[in-house]
């Protein structure tokens, strides 16, 4: 354990990652949005931790995306990080949706990493806008500039996403079955809700 921490290797916790990019500045950020147990996210299922685990070993610095053989367990357990993210993220904005009352609504594309070339090695849940990745593959976008050093390397994880979702495209959208990427709808309060609601605390 003492090891693990002098190198900084946390492989219990798995960290939810927001990649995007700042049309202002056209400048890569990368923000966490949770960070969590690995049993928080695999329902205290000790198999399902192992077999993340086990697949986070064999990342590459080529390839940081965690990829599962078995297409079972593969949909499994992107379906439990959907589930993550989606109660930790937006809860009450599905029951807005639902309702009718102001909101919005984006597509983002997660995926497991494990980057080998990073100081802190723990799994991630990267997150991309879908819009993104599209445009990435479209070349429609400027290369960006970036906050930290750190974040080239994460733009590469993205734009190797973006190849990737390009060619599941098909397999996760028509055929309904698992890739190594997973869709999740997020949705939060409208800016017209948000405007009411810091009228009120005035």
């Amino acid at each position: 354990m003492k090891q693990n921490f002098k190198n900084r290797i946390f492989d219990q916790r798995i960290t939810g990652s927001l990649n995007f990019i700042d049309l202002k500045t056209n400048t890569f950020k990368v923000r966490n949005v949770f960070c969590c147990n690995l049993e928080d996210v695999f329902i205290n299922n000790q198999m399902m931790v192992h077999l993340v685990q086990e697949a986070a070993l064999k990342t590459t610095k080529e390839d940081a995306i965690v990829k599962l053989t078995d297409v079972h367990d593969k949909w499994l357990i992107l379906s439990l990080v959907q589930t993550y993210i989606s109660q930790s993220v937006c809860a009450s904005g599905y029951f807005r949706q639902d309702m009718g009352i102001p909101h919005h609504s984006e597509w983002y594309v997660f995926g497991i990493t494990h980057e080998v070339d990073v100081s802190v090695k723990k799994m991630r849940v990267v997150m991309v806008q879908e819009k993104l990745l599209m445009r990435i593959m479209e070349g429609d976008f400027k290369e960006p500039n970036f906050e930290h050093i750190y974040g080239q390397k994460r733009w590469q994880t993205v734009k190797l996403m973006a190849k990737q979702y390009h060619l599941q495209y098909k397999q996760i959208l028509e055929e309904g079955t698992a890739g190594d990427l997973m869709r999740v709808e997020i949705v939060l309060p409208g800016m017209q809700e948000i405007m009411v609601q810091n009228y009120d605390a005035c």
